[in-house]
């Protein structure tokens, strides 16, 4: 995200910016700040949280489906309407940023720690054998901490990134994610060879966590806490990189929104005291805990926006427009464009298989495809703009074919094409490159140097090897660590032409099509995963076979996907904005916000049945509360841009 007041040189003679700094708003308003937004975030959190756990949802799938939610709110909110912005957490990439980032915090389970809130350490909890070991109540309170902190944690990460106060250039993007993959590596690392400093109760049952055939429920436990502690060791990589950086707003928004969360889950206890407060009462408290868990990271949230997003103060707004933003057609914008979206991609191959079986047998994902997309526009965008002044377009200065040939990189093509290929690798093969090139024997060693660095920790626990699909990954990991240490050497070998280049191309506060492009791209991943997961959950709900619906559902709406992409991104490259528009780049705010309000309600009341089920229609009931309180909200906020939009006319 970039805010800074931009270059008069660049600006029309009708840009609205003098009328927006000399009638600059309070910096603060407890009731538009902190009120209201925190509000909208726990009603919000309540409907999806609760959704989150039920039929067609679940883990990455229902995450996503609350984080679009969540992520659309805040950037409504945050967004003024006019290009130059007064709150710092106000980028169109938000939206991309909290449902992804929720999204992967999802992938992992949380069956396992309920019972310790009663005492339990289950190891078999097969009905009619009910096996469990005594146990202090405090290993729930810790263990719910923790999940909730790395699970609201991930998604506030990603949230800072769309608002460093400082510059972001291309090495600091690949610090910051070597940060966190090795928070996240030295994590596992540790709870994978010292269980005995993390798992409850290890010293005294250990014979029964290594014989997990006998004791299911301690495998599954080893798993649940493994996981937490991988994804709490990536917040906390994330973290120290925002620490190292010193900017202060992104540290004090990862913990305010990961700490509040913790402790609201931890204090919820999985409702498992609700049968013993509510007795003789049937009634399905695994969702009211579901719903309590939205409400609990709703509120941190909406304390985090007050936090670090009231309107910026003028030290801040001179620091901002000090900087330059790198998002605009550049090389250096390309190559953190192409490094990030390939990263995501990997998460993509994994949770959303939805399989093309055709081309001679040979099984595409589509999301392969609809990555190649995204990674073909962004190199397009680099090409056709790169050679264009900031206030043309394509149609305004009538570039011909030749001319836009003439714009072709031949390493950035190189690298697109290296990266899009690799999209449609099969996994098997990144194993087989992986076992050819010996990575395996190679993260071996890493493992040993790590373990001897660790010794004092006491004695290892487990073997020093890795499973299967972490190789892959790791695989996958390091192609891309090729392709862009390649990029940034040939950034740099003509670093005084890229330079000149984005100075001629790139607008000092970015440019507004790529902002576009983070809106569509959020909307059109969360909202769309959400519909097919919805319609797969009302399929479920109502006795059809989803295993055969499911299916249908990805073969149908698949192919619309791929068609609303691909219209996106030839309006964005036919049709752009000029880049030095000052305006409001989202007109149509409003409409995106409803229209998520509106699918994300109706897909909780689809898939909330049936209604004569009176447990079912009370959370229905509940819904439609939690709807009215979201819409008056909504409704509130719009009329008051509206008011912002008409008085900056005037």
């Amino acid at each position: 995200m970039t805010t800074s007041a931009g270059n008069q040189s660049e600006e029309p003679p009708s840009a609205p910016q003098s009328v927006a700094s000399s009638k600059r708003a309070p910096r603060s308003d407890w009731l538009h700040d902190l009120v209201l937004p925190t509000v909208l975030f726990v009603a919000l959190g309540g409907m999806t949280w609760a959704v989150r756990g039920c039929s067609g949802f679940g883990a990455w799938k229902g995450c996503v489906f609350a984080g679009v939610t969540w992520g659309t709110a805040w950037w409504y909110l945050a967004r003024d309407p006019r290009k130059e912005q007064s709150r710092r957490y106000a980028s169109a990439w938000i939206v991309v940023a909290i449902t992804f980032g929720i999204g992967i915090a999802g992938i992992q389970g949380w069956m396992q720690w309920p019972s310790l809130f009663e005492g339990k350490l289950m190891t078999d909890a097969t009905p009619g054998v009910d096996r469990f070991v005594p146990i202090s109540r405090a290993y729930g309170f810790l263990w719910l901490f923790l999940a909730g902190a790395k699970w609201a944690g991930i998604g506030a990460c990603f949230l800072a990134w769309c608002g460093s106060l400082r510059e972001t250039r291309i090495w600091h993007w690949l610090w910051r994610i070597a940060f966190g993959l090795a928070g996240a590596y030295l994590a596992r690392f540790l709870i994978v060879h010292y269980p005995q400093h993390f798992l409850p109760l290890y010293h005294s049952i250990q014979a029964q966590y290594e014989n997990v055939k006998a004791n299911p429920n301690l495998g599954r436990m080893m798993n649940d806490c493994t996981e937490a502690v991988h994804h709490l060791g990536l917040v906390l990589g994330f973290l120290a990189f925002e620490v190292v950086r010193r900017d202060w707003k992104n540290v004090g928004l990862i913990l305010t929104v990961a700490i509040v969360n913790g402790m609201g889950w931890a204090l919820c206890q999985n409702w498992t005291w609700a049968p013993d407060v509510f007795k003789g009462v049937s009634f399905n408290f695994w969702r009211c805990w579901e719903s309590s868990g939205g409400l609990s990271m709703g509120l941190a949230f909406g304390l985090a926006y007050f936090l670090v997003n009231r309107r910026m103060s003028d030290r801040e707004q001179a620091v901002i427009a000090s900087r330059r933003a790198i998002a605009g057609p550049n090389f250096e914008w390309l190559l953190t464009f192409l490094g990030l979206t390939w990263l995501l991609s990997i998460i993509f191959r994994f949770e959303v298989p939805w399989f093309l079986d055709s081309f001679g047998g040979i099984r595409l994902n589509w999301s392969s495809l609809f990555f190649a997309v995204v990674i073909a526009f962004g190199a397009l965008y680099y090409f056709v703009n790169r050679s264009m002044p900031i206030a043309g377009t394509a149609r305004t200065v009538g570039v011909s074919a030749p001319g836009l040939l003439a714009g072709i990189d031949c390493v950035g093509l190189a690298l697109t094409a290296a990266l899009i290929a690799g999209l449609f690798v099969p996994t098997g093969q990144y194993a087989a490159w992986g076992h050819r090139l010996r990575i395996d024997r190679a993260i071996d060693c890493l493992g040993q140097f790590v373990l001897g660095l660790t010794s004092f920790l006491g004695p290892s626990h487990a073997p020093a090897r890795v499973r299967s699909g972490d190789s892959v990954i790791a695989v996958m990991q390091i192609y891309l660590a090729a392709v862009m240490l390649l990029g940034l050497a040939w950034y740099l070998v003509r670093y005084r032409q890229f330079e000149e280049e984005k100075t001629a191309t790139t607008p000092v506060d970015g440019d507004p099509n790529l902002e576009r492009l983070g809106l569509y791209l959020g909307l059109l991943g969360g909202l769309g995963l959400s519909l097919q997961y919805g319609l797969k959950g009302w399929f479920n709900t109502y006795k059809f076979d989803e295993r055969v619906w499911d299916l249908r559902l990805q073969h149908a709406l698949a192919p619309v996907y791929l068609l609303i992409l691909l219209a996106i991104a030839g309006w964005l490259l036919v049709r752009p904005m000029p880049r030095n528009f000052r305006g409001n780049i989202f007109p149509h705010a409003a409409g995106a916000m409803w229209l998520v309000l509106v699918l994300q309600n109706a897909i909780a009341q689809a898939i909330t049945g049936p209604l004569s089920d009176w447990q079912e229609l009370a959370f229905n009931i509940y819904y439609v509360v939690l709807f009215v309180i979201t819409a008056a909200i909504v409704a509130h906020i719009q009329a008051l841009k509206k008011r912002e939009t008409s008085s900056a006319r005037l």
